[in-house]
């Protein structure tokens, strides 16, 4: 009966044979290469989340370093009061703030009414905003200060 069945079976010539195992390794072939260019696709989108992720991990360090700094405040009357944190105002050291409110500065210690400005207090408070932005570690800017006129 084997016999049989060898004989019954339809006879392929050996070309046809090639071009159909040809034919599904290139089916295969183009099967794996699609499947490793999802694959590929799936990790990039993967490495990008990653990278996002740290930078904003490091944003989020420098934002607690910024915040949680031991640093005293300085509160100043100018029509209304402003809390500013000395380092602030010394940052510029050649500057009239960073001379008065250094160590052993002219105005070293604040008062509980705030010292007072005798200037326009709209453009003092320009001035405190400008420097707070100075004073902000570049990950957390969005622009760099120093370009900020």
């Amino acid at each position: 009966a084997a016999a049989r069945k060898w004989r019954d079976a339809p006879v392929v010539d050996d070309a046809a044979a090639g071009l159909h195992r040809t034919d599904c390794a290139a089916r295969m072939t183009a099967q794996l290469a699609s499947a490793l260019n999802e694959q590929s696709a799936a990790l990039a989108v993967v490495e990008a989340r990653t990278l996002v992720s740290e930078k904003m991990h490091q944003r989020e360090l420098a934002m607690m370093d910024y915040l949680c700094r031991d640093d005293d405040i300085v509160r100043f009357e100018a029509a209304g009061l402003i809390d500013v944190r000395r380092s602030v105002l010394t940052q510029c050291p050649e500057s009239q703030l960073a001379r008065h409110f250094a160590e052993g500065g002219k105005w070293h210690d604040g008062d509980e009414d705030g010292i007072p400005v005798d200037a326009d207090s709209v453009q003092f408070r320009r001035l405190v905003n400008y420097l707070r932005l100075r004073a902000m570690p570049k990950e957390l800017c969005a622009e760099d200060p120093a370009n900020i006129a």
